[in-house]
């Protein structure tokens, strides 16, 4: 095998928290609407899975599938624990997957990485355009939360995306 190499996953690797809804429940929803143009990637080393990818292709262009809070490389945990390593894993993880999408003919793709992916200097380096978006999650506190003006956006200026 590969150092680093990119395959279609057959079945989909289990994973934990949001990353579960998003890539089974969602991606289950997109291939209903999409069909065969939506397909799950996954980055292996070693025998392990780094990190998994969903794409949604029309023509030579990897778009984002309506309303998709995240839809990007997901890396999956590795027992990595010293920091030069992680970060060279996450290096050879993203240049792989340029690879793969370059060797696919395609001429743009885009991605919403998941919140846990904060390291974007591979991306930069290989000349992906990188747009920084934020999530602040804020837990309410009491019942009251759930009706006030701040829970509903109404005074604190909140918009969706333009």
């Amino acid at each position: 095998m590969a150092d680093y190499e990119v395959k279609p996953l057959e079945e989909r690797p289990a994973l934990d928290g949001l990353g579960a809804f998003y890539l089974t429940k969602y991606l289950d929803a997109v291939r209903e609407a999409f069909g065969d143009s939506v397909e799950l990637y996954g980055v292996h080393s070693g025998g392990a899975t780094r990190a998994v990818f969903p794409l949604l292709r029309k023509g030579k262009k990897a778009v984002l599938p309506p309303l998709g809070q995240y839809w990007g490389l997901w890396p999956l945990p590795v027992g990595e624990k010293a920091p030069g390593r992680v970060e060279s894993a996450w290096e050879k993880t993203v240049r792989a997957m340029d690879g793969h999408l370059r060797g696919l003919g395609l001429v743009e793709a885009s991605f919403i990485h998941p919140p846990h992916v904060t390291d974007a200097r591979p991306f930069l380096r290989l000349g992906w355009e990188v747009l920084p978006r934020y999530t602040y999650l804020v837990p309410p506190a009491g019942e009251e939360a759930w009706d006030s003006p701040t829970r509903r956006g109404d005074e604190v200026g909140v918009a969706g995306e333009h």
